[in-house]
């Protein structure tokens, strides 16, 4: 599970350097839904 959830931030800290900077946050929130749907 721990594996999961770091080839996950692996693979969406690559996107926010293809975007610009102002999709930022919102790469984090996906982030943050992404993680509670993996916790829960």
């Amino acid at each position: 599970m721990y594996a999961r959830v770091l080839l996950l931030l692996i693979a969406t800290s690559a996107y926010p350097i293809t975007r610009p900077v102002r999709v930022e946050p919102k790469t984090r929130q996906e982030k943050a839904i992404a993680f509670s749907c993996y916790f829960d």
